[in-house]
């Protein structure tokens, strides 16, 4: 399993003349993997595992997956999907509609911050809902949506920014909570490309009112393709639930109420909204399993490393990294 190169050229230098007149049209071209297969025994024997068992579809493994995440990330719930730009798709239409608690936030044409720095699937659902992106400029630091841009887009028709963490940082929470709170913007996270990073101690995509996570080949982890929504919010986890799965109530927390409520049905085929068909393999879910674990020791070193100096020091500690390198 491999995916493309990128091929970056070298100057060769001419001996005669010295390393700085080297001729430009003699170049060696060193191939650099983009992306690699991380794939070891473990990850293998778990996916065989699976298709050995004879249950292949959402089961058992994805809900074991999904609490793994929630507890490592720190979320109440966490919602897995086929893919990170499933993810997103799900995000935006739970903002649109509500199975319980009166009405939603967003409604069609109401206007988005989005970052211009962006993949196009946290354009894409927007649009495909109804709703209005508006480009914002990105901090040069972080990377992120950058506040005064943000700022002076702002009309009677925003409603909410959809904030990505750009290359395994963060951005600066503190600000980006001030400035929704006062102009009363609803949150969603895009944490595709940084899971494992934390700011106050707070995991990626715990700050909002939903985020996404992606297990892409060449992201942190990988379930081959496969995404998780995180939220601290019950209802619309329960609303993940049947978005994923054509608007089914059968793995709602609360399915035992809407079977009361519609006595005459059988629950079994009971559909309370609209829907998608984005649910994620258990072949899927055992193989994130196993990338989760591998790959926590990594991120603790990397907090570890980023952390304050306990000894004062505003360089490097030998002390820290040494003791970090212990984890």
């Amino acid at each position: 399993m491999r995916t493309g190169f990128s091929v970056v050229t070298l100057p060769r230098a001419n001996k005669s003349r010295g390393p700085e007149m080297a001729n430009p049209t003699q170049r060696d071209a060193v191939p650099y993997r983009l992306a690699a297969d991380t794939f070891g025994s473990e990850e293998l024997h778990a996916g065989k595992a699976v298709l050995d068992s004879g249950r292949l579809t959402m089961g058992e493994r994805v809900r074991a997956f999904e609490q793994e995440f929630a507890n490592w990330t720190g979320s109440r719930h966490a919602v897995m999907v086929n893919s990170g730009s499933s993810a997103n798709l799900l995000m935006v239409d739970a903002m649109l509609r509500r199975t319980e608690g009166g009405a939603p936030p967003w409604r069609r044409g109401d206007e988005i911050l989005v970052p211009a720095l962006a993949w196009p699937t946290t354009v894409w659902p927007l649009v495909q809902l109804g709703l209005v992106p508006v480009f914002v400029d990105v901090d040069a630091r972080t990377l992120a949506i950058d506040l005064s841009s943000a700022e002076s887009v702002l009309s009677s028709r925003t409603r909410g920014m959809f904030l990505i963490h750009v290359l395994g940082q963060m951005a600066q929470m503190n600000d980006i909570l001030r400035f929704c709170r006062e102009h009363g913007l609803e949150l969603l996270e895009d944490s595709c490309e940084s899971l494992g990073a934390h700011f106050d101690g707070r995991h990626a995509g715990t700050f909002g009112t939903m985020s996404s996570f992606s297990f892409y080949f060449s992201h942190h982890i990988s379930s081959i393709e496969g995404g998780m929504v995180t939220t601290a919010d019950r209802a619309i986890a329960d609303d993940l639930r049947s978005l994923r799965a054509h608007g089914w109530v059968r793995d709602r927390s609360d399915r035992t109420r809407w079977k009361e409520r519609f006595p005459t049905f059988d629950d079994r085929f009971l559909f309370i909204s609209g829907g998608y068909n984005v649910r994620p393999m258990e072949l899927q879910a055992a193989i994130a399993s196993v990338q989760l674990r591998h790959s926590m020791p990594c991120w603790e070193l990397a907090n570890a490393l980023q952390a304050p100096c306990r000894h004062g020091s505003t360089s490097p500690c030998p002390g820290c990294v040494s003791s970090a390198r212990n984890i």
